[in-house]
């Protein structure tokens, strides 16, 4: 359960250290000032985000761009948090499945086997929580989403 929450804290902190200060390079200040005073957009509009950055807006925190800036990395953040979870389930799913098709280790009196992994998983949480951290990771510090989750 520490995985996830570290993971949260790592990436948001990477994102709050790189977030883009002034507009993004494809963006106007039009989407900030959408999502400060809740109006129209041009089309499409972006509903979702303007509501999204409106309730950004009214935390106590810095000026409007900061605020609409910080919805996208915490949305960002909450998305790679995500993309763990399913990994996780995925690779537990496979590894658990293929586990079961092998022999299983031989068990000392406690219950533990003698590799030191539990003898209901076969090969240990590791071989589904690392590739599960690492997909994520690369999820993450992907250049598209580090672009879109650091900027408003």
């Amino acid at each position: 359960m520490l995985i996830p929450v570290f993971l949260f804290f790592f990436v948001f902190e990477v994102y709050l250290l790189t977030h883009c200060a002034t507009f993004n390079i494809n963006d106007s200040g039009e989407t900030i000032m959408v999502c400060d005073l809740l109006t129209i957009s041009h089309s499409p509009g972006y509903p979702l985000h303007t509501l999204w950055g409106r309730v950004n807006c009214l935390l106590p925190l810095g000026k409007p761009m900061f605020r609409v800036t910080f919805s996208s990395m915490l949305t960002g953040t909450l998305s790679v948090s995500m993309v763990y979870w399913i990994l996780k389930m995925m690779f537990k799913e496979i590894f658990s499945g293929s586990a079961s098709l092998t022999a299983p280790a031989p068990s000392a009196p406690g219950g533990i086997a003698v590799d030191g992994t539990s003898p209901s998983t076969g090969w240990g949480a590791w071989l589904w929580e690392v590739p599960a951290l690492f997909g994520s990771l690369v999820f993450a510090l992907s250049y598209q989403h580090w672009f879109q989750a650091c900027g408003a």
